[in-house]
Parts: structure tokens; C-alpha cells; sequence
């Protein structure tokens, strides 16, 4: 039993919680509170000549005003039911017996029990559960690996709980997926919503064409793009026509650069670096590659005049390519051959023999096999130097070279 006794001028005021929770109608009775309100039970005594005042004498959350009022702070389900006041001086005594019930509504979780929520694995995850009840209830998640987490939990900073109950995931994967709980709880009971989650991974993705033609002039740099989408991020790398693989920021052969982007950067490009580049794109969940066919056109090929001159043409295919040279005057060399001007080796490579200005022009390599062919033109421009007479000194003491005349 709770008692509380509080003098107020010539009256004793006692207040008693009785035992019992049946309701006895003699009195006031005060029903229908919220729990976790403030309620007032109002006891004044006949005698009494005194007002409402602010100070009171009490225990923890009970508190009898002056005039009698008993004060209850937070009022809770333990809170509810009878409460005793007795009025007493010289003269006799009075009481007053009040009812107190305290109602309190269980949560409801807004939305339903149940829910079926798909994320994109590498994105952030909101999971909404909003509860109403009185008192307002407390919000915890049950996560799908059991653990428990709620606005309160700290050290862990991949899920979070938001003041209004809702489940945030910083960066969802594969992983994450599965069922996860919402319990809203009060002192009135408790409610629950499952959502079941369900994380789709992006396979790779190349955004440049899968197959594309590049050409590209003799000593220039390149740069050929290879953007990739996809969670979890893909892996890439480059395959060159020589079996060769480019791994990010690593240098090949002095002019091939990887950038971390997928970007293969190649410097001072030549007909030999022509060929088949693949880039590939790999995840766990997957691949993708696109295969970029780079032509390398020649600039124009110097010769000197009355020297030899080399025109190589080196091709690959399956089945093996026949190669075929065009002349300039329209000639075609189509096998090799020895003991001419133009001879054709058994590698496709173009001699010229005593070269002239009469051999200037394009040649043109066509290499050829049963799946198609490809071809090439090279121009040749031959420099001719006019004769000029070097001689530095005579020394045999009698005549030096001045200026292009011989005198004493």
C-alpha cells in the first residue's frame, strides 16, 4: 500500500493506493488516462482554506499539493487502481475513494506483416517501419544474420537505425539478403513486420562497342577506351593480338599503359603494333569484353636514291594469309620472287633494289585468305642528293682548298 500524509492547515490529508483493483464508485472517479501522462487526483478537504500551490511533499513520482491534490508523474499500467483519501482534524474525518485507470494501446506497424523489398547491390537500403501506440513504442530490428541492432546500438557502421525505426544499409551485397524483423514494443504488447530482401548484383558491362575498327597513323599515341559498369566492381584487363595481358597501371613494353579507368593508352604507334586488342571485364557475377581491331597506317617511307629499300607487310590469320604487293605503276607481285628490281620474300616484306625517284608512290600489301582481306598502302618517297665535294685539307705543304679554288 502507498501512503502518503500531507498537513494542511488544520486538516490532515492522507492519501492510500489500495491493494485491490476492483472499481468502487463512492467519490470521484477518474478513468480513461493515457499511460505515461501526468494525472491528478483532486482531494480537497472541507477545513481547508488553502489553494492549489506549487510545492508538495511526495515519494519519487507521487506528490501531495497543499490543498490535497495528489500528483502522479508518468503514469503507467502499474499506476492503475484505487486510491484512498482522508481528510482529518479534531472534528471528525472524511475520505474520498478514486478509481484510476490507465490505458495504454499497443503498437501497430503501419503497412502490413510482411513485405518483399529487391536492391541493387552497391546501393544504399532503407527499410521503413513506422509504429503508432501509446506510450510510443520502442523500435528494434532482428537483422538476417540474427543480430539485434536499434537507434541505440553503436559500432557497427555498415546498418544503422534511424530515430523513426528505419533500417538503413550502407552499401548492400549479396550477402545482406535474406529476412530481417522490425519489433515495435510498449509496455501494451508488440507487433512485427518481416521484410524479406533480396540484393541483385549487376553483372559487368562494357559501354564501348564490342567490336570496333581503329585507325591510327604511324607515330602517333592512341588511347582506346574500355568503361565497365557492374557490382561488385568488375576487374579489367587487356589481351593484345600477341597473347599479351595488360593488368591496370602496368607498362608493356615501354609504350602500352593500362590506366585504372580500363583506358589502354599506346605511345608512338607503328604497322607492327596492328592487330586484335580485347578488353575483359570480370566479376563474380559474371564477364564481358569487346575487341578493338587497330590498323596502323605507315607515313610516308623514305628511301635514298641509288640505295635498297624495305617494305615490310606482316600478317596473321587462319587459314595462314596470302600477301600480295600493288606497285605504284600497277604491277602486282603475288609470289615470291629473286633477281628483279622488286623482289617479294617468302615473309611479305617488299625489296626494292637500287632505289630512283621513278620508284616514288603508294604500295599497296594486301594479305588475303579464304575468310577475307585486308589490305594496306604505303607511300614511298625517295630523296635524291645533288653530288657535293668534300675535302677537308691538303697537307703535303704546297696548296690548300679555299672557297672551291686551288691557289698558292
Amino acid at each position: 500500500m502507498l501512503l502518503l500524509l500531507f498537513l494542511t492547515a488544520s486538516v490532515l490529508v492522507i492519501w492510500a493506493k489500495q491493494t485491490g483493483l476492483g472499481k468502487v464508485f463512492s467519490g470521484t472517479e477518474q478513468k480513461g488516462r493515457e499511460e505515461r501522462g501526468s494525472d491528478v487526483l483532486r482531494c480537497h478537504a472541507l477545513a481547508s482554506a488553502g489553494t492549489d500551490a506549487p510545492e508538495g511533499r511526495g515519494q519519487g513520482r507521487w506528490r501531495v499539493f497543499a490543498n490535497g491534490t495528489l500528483a502522479i508523474a508518468r503514469a503507467g499500467l502499474e499506476d492503475r487502481g484505487q486510491y484512498l483519501c482522508t481528510a482529518a482534524n479534531p472534528h471528525g474525518t472524511a475520505q474520498l475513494l478514486v478509481t484510476l485507470s490507465v490505458v495504454a494501446y499497443p503498437p501497430r506497424i503501419a503497412g502490413g506483416r510482411w513485405q518483399l523489398l529487391t536492391a541493387h547491390s552497391g546501393k544504399p537500403v532503407a527499410v521503413a517501419c513506422r509504429a503508432e501506440g501509446r506510450p510510443p513504442p520502442t523500435i528494434a530490428w532482428v537483422l538476417a544474420n540474427k543480430t539485434h541492432v536499434s537507434d541505440s546500438s553503436t559500432g557497427n557502421n555498415d546498418v544503422r537505425v534511424e530515430p523513426d525505426g528505419t533500417l538503413i544499409i550502407k552499401e548492400a551485397t549479396v550477402y545482406d539478403r535474406g529476412l530481417y524483423t522490425c519489433v515495435a514494443r510498449n509496455p501494451a504488447g508488440t507487433d512485427t513486420l518481416v521484410v524479406k530482401l533480396q540484393v541483385v548484383a549487376a553483372p559487368p558491362a562494357i559501354l564501348e562497342e564490342k567490336r570496333e575498327r581503329v585507325e591510327g597513323t604511324m607515330g602517333e599515341n592512341l588511347k582506346l577506351p574500355c568503361t565497365v559498369t557492374g557490382n561488385p566492381r568488375p576487374a579489367v584487363h587487356w589481351v593484345l593480338f600477341d597473347g599479351t595481358v595488360v593488368k591496370p597501371l602496368q607498362f608493356v613494353n615501354g609504350k602500352l599503359f593500362l590506366f585504372a579507368n580500363g583506358t589502354l593508352h599506346l605511345s608512338t604507334i607503328a604497322p607492327s603494333d596492328s592487330g586484335n586488342y580485347e578488353c575483359i571485364a570480370t566479376s563474380s557475377t559474371g564477364s564481358d569484353r569487346r575487341v578493338v581491331t587497330l590498323v596502323v597506317e605507315p607515313g610516308p617511307v623514305k628511301g635514298i636514291s641509288g640505295e635498297s629499300l624495305s617494305l615490310h607487310c606482316l600478317s596473321e590469320g587462319s587459314p595462314r594469309p596470302r600477301t600480295a604487293w600493288t606497285l605504284p605503276g600497277g604491277s602486282v607481285l603475288e609470289r615470291p620472287q629473286l633477281g628483279r628490281k622488286h623482289v617479294l620474300l617468302e615473309n611479305g616484306t617488299l625489296l626494292i633494289r637500287d632505289a630512283s625517284i621513278h620508284d616514288r608512290g603508294d604500295y599497296v600489301c594486301r594479305a588475303h585468305n579464304n575468310a577475307g582481306e585486308s589490305s594496306v598502302t604505303v607511300p614511298v618517297v625517295i630523296v635524291a642528293y645533288a653530288p657535293r665535294i668534300t675535302i677537308s685539307s691538303v697537307t703535303d705543304g704546297s696548296a690548300k682548298r679555299r672557297g672551291g679554288t686551288w691557289g698558292r
